[in-house]
């Protein structure tokens, strides 16, 4: 074989490697991905420290809207640093209400300071409620 057949060889199988890997890369995804039942949640948790964007108030009454939980609670800490008197767990549920959350579907949890915080505070108020099941 001379050297311009081996060129075109490696070209081609270049070529189909590169024809090979894409296609895989495309149809494994779809190979991926799984749809899990979905199951009712006895709550959906709205973690504060958004930065003002709000993203995750839409998100939770979006869930709320869409029929996951009965109820909605949010969490975040005081915003004394930023000059403000409240929490930011109370910013998120003036938005949620704004945006038509009604107020007998949510507890407001606004001692938490850090991420760490909002989750021990969270599975304490749902162990003391009794009817959540998530909490242990």
């Amino acid at each position: 074989m001379n050297c311009k057949g081996c060129l075109l060889t490696g070209i081609a199988l270049l070529l189909g490697g590169l024809l090979a890997l894409g296609v895989f890369t495309i149809t494994a995804g779809h190979f991926l991905t799984t749809v899990d039942a979905f199951s009712q949640a006895d709550a959906i948790v709205v973690l504060g420290g958004d930065r003002g964007s709000f993203f995750r108030v839409q998100q939770g009454v979006e869930l709320f809207n869409e029929g996951h939980a009965p109820l909605v609670v949010f969490s975040g800490g005081t915003l004394k640093d930023a000059g403000l008197a409240c929490s930011s767990a109370q910013l998120s549920l003036e938005a949620a209400q704004q945006l038509g959350l009604p107020a007998d579907a949510t507890i407001i949890a606004d001692g938490a300071q850090s991420t760490y915080d909002q989750g021990s505070q969270g599975a304490e108020e749902q162990r003391s409620r009794g009817e959540f099941t998530s909490a242990p």
